[in-house]
């Protein structure tokens, strides 16, 4: 759990086994509340970009139903 959630150079670090519990659930906690977010914004960002993908698609396909050739 320590290299997932290096938080320092380790000069200060909890000694006992209810100050190493809280330390590993306050870093999860740190990295889960970056992590999550970033999440949830990359997903919407996906989402928008698939719908300008779709609707381009579609354009592109009206053209060339549209267009005639003689």
């Amino acid at each position: 759990m320590s290299t997932l959630l290096t938080v320092g150079y380790g000069d200060i670090y909890p000694i006992t086994t209810l100050g190493r519990i809280m330390a590993i659930c306050i870093a999860s906690l740190g990295v889960g509340v970056v992590a999550i977010p970033t999440g949830i914004i990359n997903a919407g960002f996906v989402e928008q970009y698939q719908r300008k993908s779709n609707i381009s698609d579609l354009k592109d396909m009206d053209i060339k139903e549209n267009t005639f050739y003689g």
